[in-house]
């Protein structure tokens, strides 16, 4: 985003953070953060200040291919973070998945224990969603 700001905050994100939690969690710190500024903003007093363009990150739309893993190559780490960060869109998937190699398998949820991770939601391209005991 470009432009002033007139006010921030912070919360915390937790490991098992995924897209769906924290979109959830930032609207709710969002609502809460508006509810504080909009009066003192309207009434005057706030004056906004410019962003530090040099701490700015940038980043782009994420695609299909960038939701891709593999499990021969890829860290679990890596896999378990594009999982809580993908999903549900744009989904993550993999043609590795062991015992169902060169399949596109989409892959719904996890866990990540002593840098285990463990697949508990799957979906086999053209079946429906499974879970893994």
């Amino acid at each position: 985003d470009h432009g002033k700001i007139i006010s921030n905050d912070q919360f915390l994100i937790a490991n098992d953070e995924t897209n769906a939690s924290l979109e959830k969690k930032a609207a709710q710190a969002a609502t809460k953060l508006l509810i504080k500024t909009l009066p003192e903003f309207i009434a005057g007093k706030i004056v906004p200040w410019e962003q530090d363009h040099a701490a700015a990150t940038f980043t782009k739309k994420f695609a299909t291919a960038d939701a891709e893993v593999d499990f021969i190559h890829d860290e679990p780490l890596t896999v378990y973070r594009k999982i809580q960060a993908f999903t549900p869109e744009p989904g993550v998937w993999t043609r590795s998945f062991p015992g169902r190699e060169g399949k596109r398998v989409k892959l719904l949820e996890a866990s990540m224990e002593q840098n285990m991770i463990h697949i508990r939601k799957i979906q086999v391209e053209g079946k429906k969603p499974i879970t893994i005991d």
